[in-house]
């Protein structure tokens, strides 16, 4: 049977069909905040609890979905076992005696070195101390501390060296005892902080001695002709120089 329809009539039922599409579509569609315990006319604020409410929970939701993976990574990872502990104790092990080893190398290479300066120095002459060492005749002669402008600090260098003349060797070395007459003599004759004493070599140290001074005056030139003189008698490459004049380019 064939039914001619006319285009009002297509249009008719075209829109019926969209119509009815759109109220299929409105009874299937829910929204989720609409439920069916919960009626749907709410105010704004109970509106925005409840987005906060779920928000909150879609973050704990979150965090413990990441917690939940982090343990099942970590649960992945192999554990330690025996073999593999007792390899990383050999390790160590290893570790250790090639440290000994090493250090055992170090101390041989060490003690033959001080063997070599000792040898060294065995082999060297033992020097005499110079006769300014020998300070004084005895125990018994008797000292007194010179009070002299030109040595202000002499008794303090004696009080000094009595308390300490044993701290360094050096004292020693030079004659120090620790009697009055010794300390006097080397504060005379090596530090000269003391006056010389009576009856010794008095002769100046070599660091105390004074450059000899010249008896020949020097004089300001104002001149420059006993230069150019040398310059010409010269033999030397600037023989062939001549003098520049003042005034004139160089």
């Amino acid at each position: 049977m064939h039914v001619a329809l006319r285009p009002r009539s297509g249009c008719l039922v075209l829109c019926l069909c969209l119509s009815a599409f759109t109220l299929l579509l409105q009874s299937l569609w829910v929204p989720a905040e609409i439920t069916s315990e919960e009626p749907a006319g709410r105010s704004p604020e109970e509106q925005g609890h409840r987005s906060l409410g779920l928000r909150r929970l879609a973050l704990r939701l979150e965090a413990l979905s990441t917690q939940v993976q982090r343990l099942s990574r970590e649960r992945d990872v192999p554990q330690l076992t025996k073999d593999d502990l007792s390899l990383l104790l050999q390790s160590f092990r290893k570790d250790q005696l090639g440290f000994a080893r090493l250090m055992e190398k170090e101390l041989k290479r060490v003690s033959m070195r001080l063997e070599q300066l000792s040898r060294h120095q065995h082999h060297q002459p033992n020097t005499p101390p110079p006769p300014e060492a020998l300070i004084h005749t005895g125990p018994k002669e008797k000292c007194e501390v010179p009070t002299d402008r030109a040595y202000p600090v002499c008794a303090e260098k004696v009080e000094f060296l009595r308390a300490r003349w044993r701290s360094d060797p050096c004292y020693a070395f030079y004659g120090v005892d620790g009697t009055t007459c010794s300390i006097l003599t080397y504060l005379s004759q090596i530090e000269d902080f003391c006056p010389p004493r009576l009856g010794r070599n008095h002769s100046a140290l070599p660091w105390h001695q004074k450059n000899h001074s010249y008896t020949k005056k020097a004089e300001i030139r104002t001149t420059l002709s006993p230069l150019h003189a040398a310059i010409r008698n010269n033999s030397g490459p600037c023989r062939n120089l001549h003098p520049v004049q003042s005034g004139e380019d160089v």
